[in-house]
C-alpha cells in the first residue's frame, strides 16, 4: 500500500514498517478518533480466487476475531480492529512509541495470525511454528521445504505440521464383535504436538485430519434417543485435540488447584464446571501465546468415531477391558465386566484409529456447543452451535466411569448447568485452534 492509503475510511497508512511470509505490516493513524493517533495495521494477504474458501475464511476470520479481542484485552497492546476491506483480512493494533521493533506484534498476535490463516486458503509458510499450509496453490508457490506438494480437492485446507515441531508415536487399537470379542487389531501412527506446562507436565496434542461424517444416531442403534436426531452430515476442517483428558498434573499446572475427588496426578480432572473449563481454556492460552477452546459438539463427535459408523469406535459394543464404565450392565451380547467406581489414568486403555484415549468412559467432557435438545438447523461446517438454544446449558460427551454403557456411545450427548453443582463425572479436553 502506498502512503496515505485510507483504509476504511478511517485509517490513513504513513510507512511500511516490515513484512513477513503472510502480510505488511504498517504505520497507520486512526482518523476517527481525537488528536488521531497513531496505530499499527498489518495487512494479510490472500492468495486464493476460490469464492467457497473465501466465504469461510471471512466468517472464521470475523468469529475467532471476537476471541482474541478478550485475549488482546488483557495485555498491554489489545487488538483494535479487524475487518475485511476488497477481500483483504486486516488487523489493528495499538502503536507504542518506542516498539516500533515489535511492530510486527506479540506472540499473542503473531499466534492469531498463524490460526487465521489456515482457513484462508494461503500457500507458503504460515508461521514459523512449523506449520505449512497447502490449499490451492502450486508446488512452485514458495512454499517451505518440507511442506507436501500433493494439493487436496479445490477448496478443501488441510494442515500439515513440521516434523521438528512434531512427534510420530504408534499405537494400536482393536475392533470388537457384538460379543465383545476382540476381532481385529491395528497398528497406527499420528502426529502429537506436545505442550510444555513446566515442571515436568506437558500436554498432548494429536493432529486430526479433516473430513466428513454423519453426526448423531440411526434410528435403530440401541440406546439412541431424540437429543441425537436427526442424523446429518458435517464436514470437519483439521484441528488438534488432547490425546488424554485434562489430567490433575495438567490442570493444577495452569490453575493452581485440583478439585477432584479421585485423586492422581495421571488421572482426568473432574468435579469441574463448564465454566471452570472455560476457565482452563483461557488460562492455558495466557499461558501458552496459543488458543485452546473446548472441541464444539460436532468435532468431539467426530474425533470420537474416527470413521466409524457403529455405537462405539471399538465396534457395536465396548468391555470394561476397553473402557472404564459401569462394567456390571452390558451394551450387546458382551459379558458382564467391573464396575470400578471411580477414575483411571489416562491412557489406559486402547485408543481409537486417531490415537485419542478415554473417549468412552472415565470422565465426561464438556463442549463448546449451547444446549439444544435436537440438531434442527445445527451447523454443517463443524463449528460450535451457540445460536439459540439455552445458553445456560451446556453439553457433555462421552459418559463416564459412573454410566451405563449406552451413555457412553460416540453420539450420546446429554447436559448440565454451565455453573452449579459439580461432581465426579465431568472433566474436559481441549482442542488447539487452527482455523
Amino acid at each position: 500500500m502506498q502512503t496515505g492509503t485510507t483504509l476504511r475510511n478511517r485509517y490513513r497508512i504513513l510507512q511500511k514498517l516490515g513484512s513477513d511470509s503472510f502480510g505488511d505490516t504498517y504505520l497507520a493513524q486512526d482518523c476517527q478518533k481525537p488528536g488521531k493517533p497513531r496505530c499499527v495495521v498489518k495487512h494479510l494477504k490472500t492468495k486464493t480466487n476460490d469464492p467457497e474458501a473465501m466465504q469461510r475464511a471471512k466468517r472464521l476470520f470475523e468469529e475467532e476475531a471476537k476471541t482474541f479481542y478478550k485475549l488482546g484485552n488483557q495485555s498491554d497492546r489489545p487488538l483494535l480492529d479487524s475487518f475485511i476491506e476488497g477481500g483483504q483480512f486486516y488487523l489493528v493494533r495499538e502503536f507504542i512509541e518506542g516498539r516500533v521493533a515489535s511492530a510486527t506484534l506479540t506472540k499473542r498476535r503473531s499466534v492469531l495470525l498463524w490460526l487465521v490463516l489456515g482457513w484462508m486458503g494461503f500457500a507458503g509458510p504460515v508461521f514459523g511454528k512449523g506449520f505449512w499450509h497447502r490449499g490451492t496453490a502450486s508446488p512452485d508457490s514458495g512454499e517451505s521445504p518440507g511442506a507436501t506438494t500433493n494439493n487436496p480437492p479445490r477448496g478443501r485446507v488441510e494442515l500439515k505440521i513440521a516434523r521438528y515441531a512434531t512427534t510420530t508415536f504408534s499405537f494400536t487399537t482393536v475392533k470388537v464383535n457384538r460379543e465383545g470379542e476382540i476381532i481385529e487389531r491395528v497398528r497406527a501412527e499420528a502426529e502429537v504436538l506436545a505442550e510444555n506446562l513446566g515442571s515436568g507436565v506437558s500436554l498432548e496434542m494429536v493432529s486430526i485430519p479433516g473430513g466428513s461424517f454423519m453426526m448423531g444416531s440411526p434410528e435403530d442403534e440401541e440406546g439412541r434417543n431424540d437429543y441425537e436426531s436427526p442424523q446429518h452430515r458435517v464436514n470437519v476442517p483439521p484441528f488438534f485435540l488432547g490425546k488424554h483428558p485434562v489430567t490433575q498434573a495438567q490442570y493444577e499446572a495452569v490453575m493452581g488447584e485440583n478439585p477432584s475427588g479421585f485423586q492422581g496426578a495421571n488421572r482426568p480432572v473432574e468435579q469441574v464446571s463448564w465454566n471452570d473449563a472455560v476457565d482452563f481454556c483461557r488460562r492455558l492460552s495466557e499461558r501458552t501465546g496459543k488458543i485452546y477452546r473446548l472441541p464444539s459438539e460436532a468435532e468431539w463427535e467426530y474425533a470420537c468415531r474416527a470413521g466409524t459408523t457403529t455405537a462405539f469406535h471399538f465396534g457395536p459394543t465396548i468391555t470394561t477391558e476397553l473402557a472404564n464404565y459401569w462394567g456390571t450392565s452390558t451394551y450387546a451380547s458382551e459379558p458382564e465386566g467391573v464396575y470400578r467406581q471411580k477414575t483411571t489414568d489416562v491412557g489406559s486403555f486402547p485408543p481409537n484409529a486417531f490415537g485419542l484415549y478415554d473417549m468412552h468412559g472415565n470422565v465426561s467432557e464438556w463442549c463448546q456447543d449451547v444446549w439444544h435438545f435436537n440438531y434442527n438447523g445445527a451447523p454443517s461446517d463443524g463449528s460450535a452451535w451457540e445460536s439459540g438454544g439455552d445458553s445456560s446449558r451446556r453439553p457433555l460427551r462421552g459418559g463416564s466411569w459412573g454410566n451405563y454403557p449406552e451413555y457412553c456411545r460416540s453420539a450420546y450427548r446429554f447436559w448440565d448447568d454451565a455453573e452449579g453443582f459439580v461432581d465426579a463425572f465431568r472433566g474436559l479436553r481441549v482442542v488447539l485452534v487452527l482455523l
